[in-house]
């Protein structure tokens, strides 16, 4: 006799939401240990090489969001310009539309960027008052 072990394709699909699940719990776990053992406020300077590196990445000292939105925003007013002036000489409303839209790309960006900058100032003048409220030793 010939048996069959060959459980399917769907099967296999069904154990991705009970995979999940527990990765999610298991995920769950270390991130209380890490945000309990790593990363308290009274660790800040204790490391050194990776784990320091790390230590600012999971506390976000360090944002991504401005690189991330330049290149963004480049892409962006690469395709609508340069897709504007050449569908401009084929359906010249729509091209034209898409040359005015690259304004209102510009204009979105710097709204993200004034909220990104006001960010770091307020971090700034906070490190500011810090080290003056600090008594002299």
């Amino acid at each position: 006799m010939y048996y069959s072990y060959n459980y399917g394709y769907y099967n296999a699909l069904a154990a991705i939401p009970i995979i999940l699940f527990i990765l999610s719990i298991c995920a769950f776990i270390a991130a209380l240990v890490l945000i309990i053992v790593f990363l308290p406020e009274k660790n800040r300077n204790k490391y050194t090489g990776f784990a320091a590196k790390l230590y600012k990445f999971l506390n976000f000292e360090s944002l991504w969001i401005s690189p991330i939105l330049k290149v963004l925003f480049m892409t962006v007013s690469v395709v609508f310009l340069i897709g504007g002036l050449i569908i401009l000489f084929i359906e010249p409303l729509v091209g034209l539309m898409m040359i005015v839209s690259s304004v209102v790309v510009r204009i979105l960006f710097e709204a993200n960027f004034i909220l990104l900058s006001m960010r770091d100032y307020l971090g700034r003048i906070s490190k500011h008052f810090e080290n003056e409220d600090k008594p002299e030793e």
